[in-house]
C-alpha cells in the first residue's frame, strides 16, 4: 500500500477511528450490526480480553475493508485509542499509552 491515500481512503480510515472510539465502554451510539459502511468488525480488544478502557485506558478494533474499489479492499485495519491519563505513565504494567 502506498503512503499516499486518496481522499476516499482517508475517509474510510477516519471512519474506523471514530467507530473505534465509539465501540469502547459506554458507546454513545449502539450499532445494530458489526458493519459500518465498507468496514466489518473482525474483533476488538474487549472480546479478546486485551486491555480495558476503564482501567487501562486502551481499546482497539480490527476491521476488514471490502467493496471500496481502493487499495484498502481486503486489508485489515486496526484502530485504537489510548488515554490522556498521565497517572498511567508511571505504572510499569500498564505503560504509557498515548501520554
Amino acid at each position: 500500500m502506498s503512503a499516499e491515500y486518496t481522499a476516499y481512503e482517508k475517509l474510510i480510515l477516519s471512519l474506523a477511528s471514530m467507530d473505534a472510539y465509539n465501540r469502547a465502554a459506554a458507546p454513545s451510539v449502539t450499532m445494530p450490526t458489526e458493519s459500518i459502511g465498507p468496514l466489518t468488525v473482525l474483533t476488538d480488544s474487549n472480546k479478546k480480553n486485551i486491555g480495558n478502557l476503564a482501567t487501562d485506558g486502551f481499546a482497539a478494533v480490527a476491521y476488514t475493508v471490502a467493496g471500496t474499489g481502493t487499495s484498502l479492499d481486503g486489508k485489515t485495519i486496526i484502530a485504537y485509542r489510548g488515554t490522556d491519563n498521565p497517572t498511567l505513565a508511571t505504572d510499569p504494567v500498564k505503560g504509557v499509552s498515548d501520554v
